[in-house]
């Protein structure tokens, strides 16, 4: 997460429950990130950027070396 702003929730595959999210946060394949309220959040994720409006849910469905597919 390379910039967040208000509430932003990431519920893990790796460690199995919802937490809030800082900047900084690393992103993997299988996590789900959301924004509450009027908060926002950016990914940068290769050399795309992702910038997460409020009220959004995103799915990292795949995250592999220059692929990445999103789910909004």
């Amino acid at each position: 997460m390379s910039y967040v702003r208000g509430e932003v929730v990431i519920r893990s595959s790796r460690e199995g429950f919802a937490q809030r999210v800082a900047r900084n946060w690393p992103v993997i394949s299988g996590d789900e990130i959301l924004t509450v309220g009027d908060a926002r959040a950016e990914m940068r994720l290769g050399l795309a950027t992702a910038r997460l409006d409020r009220e959004t849910v995103a799915n990292v469905l795949e995250l592999d070396g220059g692929r990445v597919t999103l789910s909004l």
